[in-house]
């Protein structure tokens, strides 16, 4: 009898155990219906979609714009000041290493130009720092009369990082050397060009900064969907970063806008020969917004999130796929891209086409499970 009693004990000791360690539901702590008895995930948390969003609205904000505007008002002064010395002390060596950051301002922008509300929308950005192709003969002329106004919102054309490289890349580095040397107003046109870009990156920086604008507070306590939200704002902007990447940085050169005649010349940063570079740079920037990965490197809460919580799996693989196709494509790029689209078209083609299938993917289909009007138009047709 013993024997039997202590074998129906055993009976029931494993099945509680088995039971207890098979037990599934939802473990996410954030969850409406978190368990702390459950044991294995099933899938089933259910989550209020506020704070989700305020969530995801600090990290952005905290995590990737505010370190972004960072690093790139960072960089901007140590252009500045590259071109500050070369000005005072000409040579080829210093040249070199104006040419170099330059190239680090560039890359950096790359990231930062998707963010055009507050601060940045106020004093217009993204037009003062990269309006390109931009305006040589402008520049030319404004260098020989001596008379330019760069504040004013008609200097756009001929200023920002396009009209820097311009100056410090378009010919030959003994030429450029020689450039400068003979030309006083050359030297001072450079010099306030940079100054120019400093302080229009230092005046957004700073209207974010918490000790000073504040916007990121603004940013973090904007939540909803309507049209001023900064989900709305977030969104249309990373739509319509990601179309100036499809038009203007592959596209146009690529003659999409002129009837398959290509226009090199269109390139962004054609003088400086690093168009693919920056390209592949614009969407491994919008591919880690889209993630919530950190500028530190750390997987955090981004778009990608959010629809995983709102529970649209099949779009997120979709978009996912894509994004590596896009990238994949871009990353075969070889610069300097004007040889590659003179001599090997079809690949650039093949970018672009890549490129285009996401349009669909994060202007309708995303915005529209994020329940986020798209407000901006453009008139490619997608």
């Amino acid at each position: 009898m013993r024997v039997k009693l202590q074998l129906i004990g055993a009976v029931i000791i494993s099945g509680s155990l088995f039971f207890s360690c098979s037990r599934e539901g939802c473990m996410d702590e954030k969850a409406l219906n978190y368990s702390d008895k459950a044991k294995n995930e099933n899938g089933s948390c259910l989550y209020d979609n506020s704070v989700i969003l305020s969530a995801m609205l600090n990290d952005i904000g905290e995590n990737i714009i505010l370190p972004r505007y960072h690093k790139m008002d960072s960089l901007t002064q140590v252009l500045d000041a590259s071109i500050q010395y070369f000005t005072s002390n000409i040579s080829e060596a210093n040249l070199i290493i104006v040419q170099q950051k330059l190239k680090q301002t560039e890359l950096a922008w790359q990231k930062c130009s998707t963010f055009e509300f507050g601060p940045a929308e106020d004093n217009s950005l993204r037009t003062h720092v990269n309006t390109f192709p931009t305006d040589v003969l402008s520049i030319e002329d404004k260098i020989v009369s001596g008379s330019y106004d760069l504040n004013s919102f008609l200097a756009t054309g001929y200023k920002g990082l396009p009209a820097i490289d311009y100056l410090v890349n378009k010919n030959d580095n003994n030429t450029t050397v020689s450039d400068f040397q003979s030309a006083s107003n050359r030297v001072t046109f450079l010099e306030n060009l940079s100054s120019s870009l400093k302080i229009d990156i230092s005046k957004v920086y700073l209207g974010w900064i918490a000790s000073n604008g504040n916007y990121i507070e603004t940013f973090v306590s904007s939540e909803g969907s309507d049209v001023s939200s900064s989900l709305s704002l977030l969104i249309n902007q990373f739509n319509y970063d990601y179309e100036l990447l499809k038009n203007a940085k592959i596209g146009i050169p690529l003659g999409k806008a002129t009837l398959g005649r290509p226009k090199p010349k269109q390139l962004e940063a054609y003088y400086g020969k690093i168009s693919a570079e920056l390209a592949n740079e614009s969407i491994k920037g919008l591919f880690n917004l889209y993630n919530g990965i950190s500028e530190s490197g750390i997987d955090e809460n981004g778009f990608r999130d959010y629809l995983l919580k709102l529970g649209n799996e099949s779009l997120i693989s979709k978009i996912d796929d894509q994004f590596d196709q896009a990238i994949g494509s871009i990353e075969l790029l070889p610069d300097p891209m004007e040889e590659t689209i003179q001599n090997n078209i079809s690949l650039v083609e093949a970018a672009y086409e890549e490129i285009k299938k996401l349009v669909v993917l994060i202007k309708t289909d995303m915005s529209a499970e994020m329940e986020v009007s798209i407000t901006y138009s453009d008139a490619d047709g997608d």
